[in-house]
């Protein structure tokens, strides 16, 4: 399965600067930190299915359009003449003019929706191709700006995660001896459990963390996931928490703290297409 991250002025687009790739084998996940405004697409040559996850944005204060306005002027003049005759009165007589006139603004003109950029032709020619379009701006959704997105692509036969696994993301931001791949966020949806360990204490573990003696476990609960301590020396959000404590709720931007090491716990709820 090939799969091209498309921006909206159909370059094609990789591992560089603002757009991580990582690739596991069985799954692919691109995230762009700050995608530019237009279309997006993704185009799949094989089998697979495409996920799509976007942080939420706020649509933008709206502008008032220009209004007509009107400025007449009048100017009126009166004159009065007396005229002396031998019977009668002095009778006046009287010239108005009045010159409205009355400029109107420009009303606002409509600015049509930006035209749909063409998708550069596949280099894998006689491959069956699906292109899946991931987010649009400007007059099409009503937003200004979108946040970071995160495209997450499975091959067939493995779904999206649901709600019955563990929500969210682990990032090692320190501890000693650690990899540029381990500095990379890991998706909990993608162990599809509904618990796991940290720690060398158990026998299977996502990470072993050879400098820190002691382990936890993370449960998949109907609030988000909760960290259950175990042994060892361990804070959050620099608060000792204990197993006799029971459960923590984990919530998002989480500091987790085992000995030398620092885990940070993200869970924005993206909105997913």
């Amino acid at each position: 399965t090939t799969v091209q991250l498309l921006d909206p002025a159909g370059r094609e687009r990789g591992d560089e600067p603002g757009i991580r790739r990582v690739d596991s084998g069985r799954e692919l996940v691109l995230q762009v930190d700050t995608p530019a405004l237009g279309v997006w697409a993704v185009q799949v040559a094989g089998p697979g299915a495409v996920s799509v996850f976007q942080d939420q944005a706020p649509q933008p204060t709206a502008t008032p359009l220009p209004t007509s306005t009107a400025s007449p002027t009048a100017t009126a003049t009166w004159t009065a003449t007396p005229r002396a005759t031998s019977t009668a009165t002095p009778s006046p007589s009287a010239t108005a003019t009045a010159l409205p006139s009355a400029t109107h603004a420009p009303s606002a003109t409509a600015t049509p929706a930006p035209a749909a950029v063409p998708s550069p032709p596949s280099p894998h020619a006689g491959a069956r191709l699906r292109t899946v379009a991931l987010w649009a701006a400007g007059a099409l959704l009503g937003l200004v700006a979108l946040g970071a997105g995160l495209l997450r692509v499975s091959p067939a036969g493995r779904a999206p995660a649901h709600a019955r696994t563990i929500p969210g993301e682990l990032r090692l931001e320190a501890g000693p001896d650690l990899t540029h791949d381990a500095l990379l966020p890991y998706d909990l949806a993608r162990t599809r459990r509904r618990g796991l360990t940290i720690g060398r204490g158990a026998a299977k573990t996502l990470w072993r963390l050879p400098a820190w003696g002691g382990w936890f476990t993370l449960q998949a609960a109907r609030e988000g996931a909760r960290l259950q301590p175990q042994t060892g020396d361990l804070q959050i959000n620099g608060q000792p928490v204990t197993q006799d404590q029971g459960a923590v709720l984990l919530r998002d931007q989480d500091e987790i703290v085992c000995g030398p090491y620092r885990i940070r716990y993200s869970c924005d709820r993206a909105l997913i297409f």
